[in-house]
């Protein structure tokens, strides 16, 4: 029975030290915020290298998430050209009709067909070639890695330290139990070792 109450307790205490190394462990990764001056600088894992892993993630989103290209695709659909092209047109249209109005009729029929299909050539060609000199000037000008590493950097380090834990919070749990049944299991193969000695 000794033996036993033995190994009992070496498994509670080892589950105990491996639960609460893990969530120092954790709690080191985002404090302290600030450097504290010991025989020794201490300081977070995340405050000591915010700046790389700012850079890292604004790669990371800007070369293998997101493009500014795929951004201008799914902010303008071809319905909204559509949808502009049509307008324009009618807007055209309806300046051209009231510029033509002093026009007797059998000029203005005459003249009114060459006229509509002119302005749905022109119009469709000139909008293209906006879009395409928009997408080259959004692209020239938008540097989406530079724009989240800025804004990443930005963030106050609470701030910082909250969307890490929300976005990771089951994993990190998962490890603070990992750390207790691990721990468990190293206090047992003590108390059967001391059992055996």
């Amino acid at each position: 029975m000794n033996h036993m109450m033995t190994i009992l307790i070496l498994t509670i205490v080892g589950a105990l030290i491996g639960w609460i190394t893990n969530i120092f462990a954790i709690k080191l990764l985002f404090r302290p915020l600030h450097p504290i001056k010991l025989p020794f600088v201490l300081i977070g894992l995340i405050p000591k290298r915010r700046a790389e892993l700012a850079k890292t993630i604004g790669e990371v989103v800007a070369h293998e998430l997101l493009s500014v290209e795929e951004l201008i695709d799914e902010t303008v659909t071809d319905e909204d050209l559509r949808e502009i092209k049509g307008y324009v047109k009618r807007k055209i249209k309806t300046v051209i009709d009231e510029k033509m109005s002093m026009v007797p009729f059998p000029f203005k029929a005459m003249i009114q067909g060459p006229i509509d299909q002119m302005i749905d050539e022109e119009v469709d060609q000139g909008l293209n070639e906006v879009i395409v000199n928009i997408k080259d000037i959004v692209q020239t000008r938008l540097n989406i890695e530079q724009l989240v590493e800025k804004n990443i950097n930005a963030l106050d380090l609470k701030e910082l330290e909250q969307i890490i834990l929300k976005v990771a919070k089951k994993e990190l749990r998962h490890i603070e139990w990992l750390g207790f049944c691990l721990g468990g299991l190293i206090g047992l193969v003590q108390g059967v070792i001391l059992m055996y000695l």
